[in-house]
């Protein structure tokens, strides 16, 4: 992995960002190891919290951290400055903080804890085609078929328009009901 950074940053590609999801007793001690990164380099390291949307993350409520616990270790050892005037349009749902003295940034993405369905931008095309509109929600539009057959233009923006038309209010998780299963794919088919 630090290798692929490495290479992006000789590369010249900025921001450079950086996922990670903590998951209480298996890599939560990594939280400030990540801090430290973005107080030493220019990355943007943003904190997802786990989602229960497969078997084993639905199976583990346990598991599941939430970013203001993140937030709160990292205060204690580095003071974070909310970035309100400068916001990046692929930030999307991150609330970004800059490291007070450091050269980086911190974000979270908080879809248990406080979801920000309202104001989500996002559709997901997965690797078979499939255009989604919200990660917890099993709705798809099949855009592999369309450009199989060499459908038009219009049509593959009426496709898309449908899509986001689909886009429900808001999904079904919140921090108290962590134990359901809230799509048939696992993250890493959706493209997660």
């Amino acid at each position: 992995m630090f290798n692929g950074i490495a290479a992006a940053e000789k590369a010249g590609f900025a921001p450079i960002k950086i996922n990670t999801v903590l998951i209480k007793g298996f890599n939560d001690n990594e939280a400030l190891d990540f801090a430290r990164l973005a107080f030493s380099k220019p990355f943007q390291v943003r904190f997802i919290e786990i989602m229960p949307v497969s078997e084993v993350n639905a199976s583990q409520p346990e598991a599941f951290l939430s970013t203001n616990e993140i937030f709160d270790r990292i205060c204690k050892h580095f003071k974070l400055e909310p970035l309100t005037g400068k916001r990046n349009k692929s930030d999307g749902p991150a609330k970004i903080y800059r490291v007070n003295g450091g050269l980086g940034e911190i974000g979270f993405i908080n879809p248990v804890s406080d979801h920000f369905c309202s104001t989500c931008n996002r559709l997901r095309l997965t690797a078979d085609g499939k255009l989604r509109a919200c990660l917890l929600n099993d709705v798809e539009i099949d855009l592999r078929e369309a450009l199989s057959r060499h459908c038009g233009d219009d049509e593959l923006a009426g496709l898309i328009r449908e899509a986001i038309l689909l886009k429900p209010q808001r999904h079904d998780l919140d921090c108290t009901d962590r134990h359901l299963k809230k799509c048939h794919r696992d993250m890493s088919d959706i493209g997660g």
